[in-house]
């Protein structure tokens, strides 16, 4: 997540939408008083992913109390306090519209990226096999985990209206980003490669993961975001 207040850009991040990279490309023009959260999996990457100035962790909002050293406040310990005000990678828009408040967020131009569903599963399908060194898992037991890289909370509130200004399709990355950044004012001439890229090796089209009964339940688990978004299962065929 980052939010950049000389382009007055709000970017919340989703997952398995190439928002690691998007998070690297933004931070370039971040300065001390912007909001830029850490990204811990830096190192996996190649240096071209990991610009010199991307700095990590901004939270320029004043602290109010010494934490360290308070033990104690209305029931919570200073760790579970520090971890309230901070902000976080993949914080949802009600919970950084509360910190920074309406003003700001109305005024700032704020994105985000979806993607689609059976193809972003199959992604996060391939990240949590080589995270947990789990190279027999098949896709079948992995959906059977119940973890589905669902986002919609992140930039919808609780009666599913839209909290950000621009939601855009993955599969239209680069045209959508370029769109967005030119009404800020910031210079982009597309994402040349993308971080976390090396978890899945094989460039195999997603709907060949599938059989009929993993297809519905990918389904069900998105429909919101399905009927949102009109994304529909496709073939290689189709998509061509």
């Amino acid at each position: 997540m980052i939010i950049l207040h000389k382009y007055k850009l709000i970017f919340i991040k989703t997952t398995k939408t190439a928002g690691t990279s998007l998070e690297i490309f933004l931070s370039q023009f971040s300065d001390e008083n912007d909001i830029v959260t850490p990204e811990s999996d830096f190192g996996d990457e190649t240096p071209e992913h990991t610009p010199k100035n991307y700095r990590g962790y901004f939270n320029p909002l004043p602290e109010l109390f010494d934490y360290k050293n308070l033990k104690m406040f209305y029931g919570h310990t200073y760790k579970d306090l520090i971890k309230k005000i901070k902000f976080h990678g993949h914080m949802p828009s009600v919970s950084v519209r509360n910190r920074i408040g309406e003003n700001v967020w109305n005024n700032y131009y704020k994105i985000a990226v979806e993607r689609n569903p059976w193809d972003k599963t199959v992604s996060l399908y391939h990240m949590y096999k080589k995270r947990n060194d789990l190279c027999d898992l098949s896709f079948s037991d992995f959906l059977s985990l119940g973890r589905y890289p669902k986002d919609d909370y992140r930039y919808l509130d609780k009666n599913d209206n839209l909290l950000v200004d621009k939601v855009i399709k993955y599969e239209n990355l680069n045209e959508g980003l370029k769109d967005a950044f030119d009404k800020v004012g910031i210079p982009f001439e597309g994402l040349t490669s993308k971080a976390k890229s090396n978890y899945r090796k094989d460039k195999k089209h997603y709907s060949t993961y599938y059989n009929e009964n993993d297809k519905e339940i990918v389904k069900k688990i998105f429909q919101k975001e399905i009927n949102l978004f009109n994304y529909k299962f496709e073939t290689k065929e189709s998509s061509q």
